[in-house]
Protein backbone atom coordinates (compact mmCIF):
# COMPACT_ATOMS: atom_id res chain seq x y z
CA UNK A 1 0.00 0.00 0.00
CA UNK A 2 2.83 2.39 0.83
CA UNK A 3 4.49 1.64 -2.51
CA UNK A 4 1.31 2.47 -4.42
CA UNK A 5 0.85 5.64 -2.39
CA UNK A 6 4.46 6.66 -3.02
CA UNK A 7 4.11 6.05 -6.74
CA UNK A 8 0.80 7.87 -7.01
CA UNK A 9 1.93 10.96 -5.13
CA UNK A 10 5.57 10.91 -6.19
CA UNK A 11 6.15 9.74 -9.72
CA UNK A 12 2.79 10.25 -11.38
CA UNK A 13 2.50 14.06 -10.96
CA UNK A 14 6.09 14.61 -12.11
CA UNK A 15 5.66 12.32 -15.09
CA UNK A 16 2.34 13.88 -16.03
CA UNK A 17 3.74 17.41 -15.86
CA UNK A 18 6.78 16.42 -17.92
CA UNK A 19 4.60 14.73 -20.53
CA UNK A 20 2.25 17.72 -20.79
CA UNK A 21 5.08 20.23 -21.10
CA UNK A 22 6.92 18.22 -23.74
CA UNK A 23 3.71 17.60 -25.68
CA UNK A 24 2.52 21.21 -25.74
CA UNK A 25 5.75 23.18 -25.94
CA UNK A 26 8.82 20.97 -26.43
CA UNK A 27 11.00 23.90 -27.53
CA UNK A 28 9.94 25.96 -24.49
CA UNK A 29 10.11 23.25 -21.82
CA UNK A 30 11.74 25.47 -19.19
CA UNK A 31 9.21 28.28 -19.61
CA UNK A 32 6.27 25.89 -19.59
CA UNK A 33 7.62 24.18 -16.48
CA UNK A 34 7.88 27.52 -14.71
CA UNK A 35 4.27 28.32 -15.60
CA UNK A 36 3.14 25.00 -14.14
CA UNK A 37 5.00 25.72 -10.89
CA UNK A 38 3.45 29.19 -10.73
CA UNK A 39 0.00 27.70 -11.33
CA UNK A 40 0.43 25.63 -8.15
CA UNK A 41 2.31 28.11 -5.96
CA UNK A 42 0.16 31.24 -6.46
CA UNK A 43 -3.05 29.62 -5.13
CA UNK A 44 -1.13 28.23 -2.16
CA UNK A 45 0.25 31.68 -1.34
CA UNK A 46 -3.15 33.31 -1.84
CA UNK A 47 -4.81 30.74 0.41
CA UNK A 48 -2.33 31.28 3.20
CA UNK A 49 -2.68 35.05 2.92
CA UNK A 50 -6.47 34.78 2.99
CA UNK A 51 -6.34 32.36 5.91
CA UNK A 52 -4.03 34.68 7.83
CA UNK A 53 -6.31 37.66 7.25
CA UNK A 54 -9.33 35.58 8.25
CA UNK A 55 -7.71 34.57 11.54
CA UNK A 56 -6.47 38.11 12.24
CA UNK A 57 -9.85 39.73 11.71
CA UNK A 58 -12.32 37.13 12.95
CA UNK A 59 -10.44 34.75 15.25
CA UNK A 60 -9.44 31.13 15.03
CA UNK A 61 -12.99 29.76 15.33
CA UNK A 62 -13.98 31.33 12.01
CA UNK A 63 -11.52 29.09 10.21
CA UNK A 64 -13.60 26.05 11.16
CA UNK A 65 -16.79 27.70 9.94
CA UNK A 66 -15.16 28.74 6.67
CA UNK A 67 -13.73 25.23 6.21
CA UNK A 68 -17.15 23.68 6.78
CA UNK A 69 -18.73 26.00 4.21
CA UNK A 70 -15.95 25.33 1.68
CA UNK A 71 -16.28 21.57 2.21
CA UNK A 72 -20.05 21.74 1.79
CA UNK A 73 -19.69 23.72 -1.45
CA UNK A 74 -17.12 21.23 -2.75
CA UNK A 75 -19.44 18.30 -2.01
CA UNK A 76 -22.37 20.06 -3.70
CA UNK A 77 -20.20 20.83 -6.72
CA UNK A 78 -19.03 17.23 -7.05
CA UNK A 79 -22.47 15.72 -6.61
Amino acid sequence: AVTVWGFAFGAVPVGLQTWMVLRVAPEQAESAGVLMVIAFQVPIAAGTAFGGLLVDHTGIASVFVYSAVATFLAVVTVL
